[in-house]
């Protein structure tokens, strides 16, 4: 997320059950349960992180790296967290993350539509290079296969643009991207009308 959400972060959460109930919340928590094994986790564009309690629950000697542009989804998302968990925290980009950091699986929740194709493409790659054999990749964001999806897209881009300033109006083609750089697709869940979808990805370097 950019620096600009610092101004919608304390009603972000508000905002989204406002618009798409619990829509949200369901595509953010429907494969939390498949990184019960994993022990190094990347987090990009966390927001408030309002799901890591549940979780660190399932997996409480998970290791994870809890990353977003915004110091204030940080604030909100360190207030959540429960005290008996650990999480380290970073305000900055995907480029903030150590080059020689491993991990052996990434969330990136309504993460990809914050860039072009062409940002995004660098961006996996540079994930790619920091993952482990055999990494999870679980990757939520909306989809635009629908008459109206355009249609909600547009009006999302415009808000955002206007609130943030977000500079990126277009929706990435994000599973394409994904699967172009190797990633296998386990399993996938839509919700809202399939303006939404979770899927779980596996990469297995050669």
């Amino acid at each position: 997320m950019t620096k600009g959400y610092n101004r919608i972060a304390g009603i972000y959460d508000s905002l989204a059950q406002l618009v798409f109930g619990k829509a949200m919340i369901q595509s953010q928590t429907v494969f939390l349960d498949r990184l019960q094994d994993t022990k190094s986790l990347l987090v990009l564009g966390g927001g408030t992180g309002w799901w890591l309690n549940d979780l660190m629950e399932m997996n409480p000697h998970l290791k994870i790296t809890f990353v977003d542009s915004s110091s204030e989804m940080i604030r909100i998302a360190k207030t959540k967290l429960n005290l008996k968990y650990q999480v380290d925290f970073v305000c900055g980009t995907s480029e903030s993350v150590q080059v020689n950091d491993k991990f052996d699986g990434v969330i990136l929740y309504y993460f990809a539509d914050l860039f072009s194709e062409e940002e995004l493409s660098v961006i996996i790659q540079q994930l790619i290079q920091r993952m482990n054999n055999a990494s999870i990749w679980l990757v939520t964001d909306f989809a635009n296969k629908k008459g109206w999806h355009s249609g909600m897209l547009k009006i999302m881009y415009a808000f955002f643009g206007f609130t943030t300033g977000q500079k990126s109006n277009r929706l990435p083609d994000w599973q394409n991207q994904l699967e172009k750089a190797g990633l296998i697709k386990m399993e996938q869940r839509t919700f809202y009308g399939k303006f939404m979808e979770s899927v779980l990805y596996r990469l297995t370097k050669a």
